[in-house]
């Protein structure tokens, strides 16, 4: 019982601190609107996706993987040694990063800035190593100091923001250089909170990498297809019908990817709890129990998103997003079934099956472009949500079909279809 009052607390920490990045970015978005030109707020749109994508590629899935050595290994010298090769294994390749991009710079024209693109990677490099320390502190079980280090970094990034864009001359490179300074001090501050209670040193034992980045590369490519399973719906509906049905379609996206903003705070407390009850056969009821209930209060959400969905829309848009209620709750549903691949998905990584994850999402997010490619054109926004909810449906069917080889499969399905059937069948009625 006390171990689950302290997931409860987790769940509850991990999505008050989840909140946190959607309130700074309502709060940065005007500030860039207001000081920004439209064309140097569209360059820093672009360096920010351009760190996205290298925060995924320069991690190597290190993040990830570290969570499951942190059980198998304790807090021995072992454990130090891999918490310090991964952490200079990522500065070490940031530092790759930093070189190509800037040979690239200098013979191809990228169409930003080179200074902007270094800024990007080494934004990119920062949140990389970021994710093996929030690793740790998941594994710890530690809630403060990951909230601390993401508020610090948060907060950070707003002053600084709000610093340079008002009394400096207000461009792309600045916005970016408040992003990579926000980064920095909390990497410095998360680095000094792990090293209290873990003393590792930057050493890059090649022998120790090669061993994790063998688990970890795996990761990528599923955290690139997720990446692309995002932002290719919208890159598809400015191709193929109008700015217009692209801002209305992210208008919906967004309210329906409340359901993600609970899934995956849940996720952030799951994983080391269900690493530790791993460790325990006898728990097995719980893990069931748990995953079960939470599916269920999820797709109770998704009812109550999808039967106030006008309403939610004409309070948070006004007159002119009242029809993308359907979408609203076409999306939310998506983010349901996305959310039973994320709990199943531990299962896969207990087992050091990190490929698994990385063939289904890719399949699904080829399944995703070429039914983006295929309903956009005739059904428009309507098509992007409806290929969002199928291809998210199909992952967490291949997640199910995969888990039932790993040693733990024991999940509630039957609790989880009645209560998706139930949820459905109900916002279809209109009850």
């Amino acid at each position: 019982m006390n171990r689950l009052k302290g997931l409860l607390r987790e769940v509850i920490a991990y999505n008050l601190l989840g909140i946190i990045p959607v309130v700074v970015g309502f709060v940065l978005l005007p500030l860039y609107t207001r000081t920004l030109t439209p064309a140097e707020y569209g360059q820093f749109a672009l360096a920010d996706t351009i760190a996205k994508i290298a925060a995924i590629v320069l991690a190597g899935g290190l993040g990830t993987v570290i969570i499951r050595h942190y059980y198998e290994d304790g807090t021995n010298q072992l454990l130090k040694t891999k918490l310090g090769s991964s952490s200079s294994w990522i500065g070490l390749m940031t530092i790759g990063g930093l070189v190509l991009s800037y040979l690239a710079s200098l013979v191809f024209d990228l169409g930003l800035d080179t200074n902007l693109i270094l800024l990007a990677v080494g934004s990119g490099g920062l949140s990389a190593g970021l994710l093996v320390i929030n690793g740790i502190q998941r594994s710890q079980r530690n809630v403060v100091q990951a909230s601390l280090t993401g508020i610090v970094q948060l907060v950070g990034i707003l002053v600084l923001t709000w610093i340079l864009l008002t009394t400096i001359n207000p461009t792309s490179i600045e916005a970016m250089i408040a992003v990579v300074t926000g980064g920095a001090i909390a990497v410095l501050l998360g680095t000094i909170l792990v090293y209290r209670s873990i003393p590792f040193q930057l050493n890059l034992n090649w022998k120790v990498i090669r061993e994790l980045l063998q688990e970890s590369l795996p990761l990528v490519p599923a955290g690139l297809a997720a990446w692309a399973m995002t932002f290719i719906d919208r890159a598809m509906l400015s191709h193929y019908r109008s700015f217009e049905e692209v801002g209305q379609y992210a208008f919906a996206y967004t309210i329906g990817m409340v359901v993600s903003f609970a899934a995956l705070g849940f996720q952030r407390a799951w994983v080391p709890y269900f690493m530790e009850q791993a460790k325990e056969a006898t728990n097995n009821r719980i893990v069931k129990t748990v995953s079960g209930l939470f599916i269920a209060l999820l797709a109770w959400a998704f009812l109550g998103i999808s039967f106030f969905a006008s309403e939610i829309a004409e309070l948070m848009g006004g007159s002119l997003y009242v029809s993308t209620a359907p979408l609203i709750t076409i999306t939310a549903l998506g983010y349901v079934f996305h959310a039973i691949y994320l709990i199943q998905s531990v299962s896969m990584f207990n087992d050091k099956k990190n490929s698994w994850v990385a063939y289904i999402s890719v399949i699904s997010a080829v399944i995703n472009i070429g039914l983006n490619w295929w309903w956009i054109p005739q059904y428009g926004m309507m098509g992007a949500a409806l290929a969002t909810l199928v291809s998210y449906l199909i992952l967490a069917v291949l997640a199910g079909i995969l888990v039932g080889r790993t040693k733990f499969s024991d999940y509630p399905l039957g609790i989880w279809i009645i209560s998706l059937f139930s949820a459905i069948i109900l916002s279809q009625a209109g009850i």
